[in-house]
């Protein structure tokens, strides 16, 4: 096996010696701290966790509380600054211009290959050089769930770097959400924000400029996890409108496989996902497999972290229903059949490798396409960790490339 590199053991090692940075030995003024880093210097926080890409501009909102919340939903908007072609500022146009075919991006050499589980069809990828947007009509509009198990990392300016990269490489709107966290808001608080924010950001794509028709879905671990839910239920929302005004028996077949209730959303149709993007995700409440063992003290997640942020988010309790509903292990869900294509990116040296994988293939099982890539050096946490780790770069060129192809 390819070793973790030096510099990241190093980060490992320094993390280790201090007890506010692994949940599993955190005091509640600890969590409470790294729920936003606003204790930390921004050009620390800039030098840890990457900086705002220059090629995007950022609006900041607060959308309406989810149903039964009284919270408002902070989201970030960021948009391409420029255009590849035109080198001028983008501006929001007619929805549905065509896009001009290109060659898509390859996955870079120096990741492992893409692992297609089914086979993969052909797409008309749109325009795209990696620079800037991919066409001066509508523009994709992607939604961004940061990580931290449930718990930590809210706050806008602590998960800058990924979504602004991706909205500047990619060409297209993104829209990050800063969900409810844990403890103060178990779940399913975070799966109702995320629900919320998908459905204002369909209703409200043609207004920013941006093709509804084109709404892909990324986060890494737990956001990993929530873009996952979110695919499930946007599919079950569909089905359940599809079978609306049928015969009683025709809609007891096609009943949404997760049983909560319908996203709240102004639409006249349910949202539609485009693709899901699933960054080395959470998905089972298994804390028992060969990678959880093999891994447990791997630099950023530790196996004890796991079971703390399932304690957080979904009560200590190792026997509720909570810890086999499909909203947080989407692995239980009774089928992943008609989901968006998804993409799958593990780390050989992280916890959570196994079960990744494990839903990789339970897709694939179900005729859903899915591409795995996992980096042979890659522990958890590149996104969080993007000046550390080196994979971070190449992985959200695997990414960005991953949504181009499925974008068009």
């Amino acid at each position: 096996m390819t070793p973790i590199p030096l510099r990241v053991r190093a980060w490992g090692w320094f993390m280790n010696r201090f007890d506010s940075m692994h949940i599993a030995t955190m005091s509640p003024t600890d969590i409470a701290h790294n729920q936003t880093m606003k204790h930390v210097p921004a050009p620390v926080r800039r030098l840890l966790f990457g900086a705002r890409d220059r090629r995007v501009t950022v609006d900041d909102r607060t959308l309406p509380p989810a149903p039964g919340s009284t919270t408002g939903i902070p989201i970030r908007i960021y948009r391409p600054l420029m255009t590849p072609s035109q080198g001028t500022p983008s501006t929001p146009s007619t929805p549905g211009t065509p896009s001009t075919p290109s060659t898509p991006n390859t996955p870079s050499t120096q990741s492992a290959p893409p692992t297609p589980l089914t086979p993969s069809p052909s797409h008309t990828p749109i325009l795209g050089t990696g620079t800037g947007p991919a066409t001066t009509g509508a523009l994709p509009i992607a939604l961004y769930f940061h990580g931290g198990g449930w718990t930590l990392f809210g706050g806008l300016d602590m998960c800058d770097w990924l979504p602004s990269r991706v909205a500047a490489e990619l060409g297209a709107i993104v829209v990050a959400v800063d969900y409810r966290l844990a403890p103060q808001h178990p779940f399913p608080a975070a799966v109702d924000d995320c629900r919320a924010a998908l459905g204002w950001v369909a209703a409200n794509a043609t207004a920013l400029g941006a093709d509804p028709g084109r709404l892909p879905v990324f986060g890494d671990s737990a956001g990993g996890n929530l873009a996952a839910v979110l695919s499930l239920l946007a599919r079950d929302e569909a089905e359940a409108e599809a079978s609306h005004g049928a015969e009683a028996s025709d809609q007891a077949e096609s009943a949404p496989r997760i049983a909560v209730p319908r996203i709240a959303t102004p639409l006249s149709v349910a949202p539609r996902i485009a693709a899901q993007a699933l960054i080395y995700p959470v998905t089972d409440t298994v804390l028992d497999d060969a990678s959880m063992r093999a891994n447990a003290h791997s630099p950023v997640l530790h196996q004890a972290d796991m079971a703390a942020f399932f304690d957080y988010y979904l009560g200590p309790d190792a026997t509720s229903v909570a810890r086999v509903d499909a909203r947080a292990a989407p692995a239980r869900a009774s089928t992943l059949a008609n989901l968006p294509p998804a993409l799958v990116q593990l780390g050989a040296h992280d916890v959570l490798h196994d079960q990744g994988l494990s839903y990789a293939r339970l897709l694939g099982a179900d005729g859903t396409e899915v591409t795995v890539i996992t980096y042979p050096e890659a522990p958890h946490g590149w996104v969080t960790y993007p000046r550390i780790m080196r994979v971070a770069t190449r992985a959200t060129d695997d990414l960005v490339a991953f949504l181009r192809r499925h974008l068009g």
